[in-house]
């Protein structure tokens, strides 16, 4: 970075994009992301504010969530998801894969191609059963997770949670 790499580039739109931070977030690079917030904070062309992330599921919030139910919390698996949370809403409906046992669902071949939904950080935490993330997201007052936010399908937390039968959640 001090050697004039960009962390950042301009789209065919004019757009900012950040392809590093989204990766970094997916593969839990956490140092990496502190080291380049400190480093852009210290410059007075900071671009932070100005680059723009999709809600698909190459969001860094996304990375975050995913990275956390592969492989569970760390400090800045907490501090990520609070400052991308922060950014982005705790309750917004972002792409995450499909679960593949959605209630009944009719027979997948052997390769069934994976399909996607919107849904929140908090019903993608239940779905996966991940109760460490289920925990935080309802805990962390800072995130103001509403408990009652649907998923595109009009599905709430509480749905899902019926639906994936588990004691913990």
């Amino acid at each position: 970075m001090s050697a004039g790499l960009k962390w950042y580039a301009e789209d065919e739109n004019g757009t900012l994009r950040s392809r590093a931070v989204e990766y970094l977030a997916q593969h839990g690079s956490f140092e990496i992301l502190n080291a380049l917030k400190e480093w852009d904070a210290k410059h007075t062309d900071s671009q932070s504010a100005l680059v723009h992330f999709t809600y698909d599921n190459d969001n860094p919030l996304v990375g975050v969530i995913e990275h956390w139910i592969r492989f569970g919390p760390s400090e800045g698996a907490k501090t990520w998801l609070r400052i991308f949370a922060d950014k982005f809403g705790a309750n917004t409906l972002m792409r995450y894969e499909r679960p593949a046992f959605d209630g009944l669902v009719p027979w997948l071949g052997n390769r069934p191609e994976p399909a996607f939904t919107r849904m929140t950080p908090l019903i993608r935490a239940i779905q996966a059963k991940c109760v460490t993330l289920v925990t935080f997201l309802v805990q962390e007052k800072f995130l103001k997770t509403n408990l009652n936010q649907p998923d595109e399908n009009g599905l709430t937390p509480l749905m899902h949670a019926c639906m994936v039968n588990d004691d913990q959640i």
